[in-house]
């Protein structure tokens, strides 16, 4: 197995759920226990009616492009062996939106497009959420 110097997340107690269902090739997300809304990213309140009551639900993985960027250079030297990449803001079927990497050839990806999760087991016990295009 080869060094991988990439980043990697640093799972906290607002987090711990979110990064434990990834690992479970999963995304969780937190439903507020008050008011019903959706929310993502991961924190003690509901944004909507203050909350602190919530329980982690599991989402489909199914969504659709909002918006994306394909990297050409790369940020840092661990991620030279990867560009080109695409990362997107992914609007989820369940109304919440992502920020992830699209794999596939970057000419193929455009607003709009319908996307489905996928997993990379990174590191030890980590994993992150990635998505494809959805006909792929």
């Amino acid at each position: 197995m080869e060094k991988d110097d990439r980043p990697k997340p640093e799972p906290n107690g607002d987090s711990l759920e979110f990064w434990e269902g990834i690992k479970s090739h999963q995304i969780l997300v937190q439903k507020c226990s008050s008011c019903g809304l959706l929310r993502f990213y991961p924190r003690i309140l509901c944004p909507k009616c203050l909350s602190d009551q919530f329980n982690w639900i599991p989402c489909s993985g199914k969504g659709r492009i909002y918006s994306y960027t394909t990297i050409y250079r790369p940020p840092l030297p661990a991620f030279a062996e990867f560009v080109p990449y695409t990362i997107a803001l992914i609007d989820l079927e369940e109304g919440i939106r992502i920020l992830s990497q699209v794999e596939g050839n970057p000419d193929s990806i455009a607003i709009g497009v319908r996307v489905s999760v996928t997993f990379e087991d990174f590191w030890k016990k980590i994993a992150l959420p990635k998505f494809r295009l959805a006909d792929q």
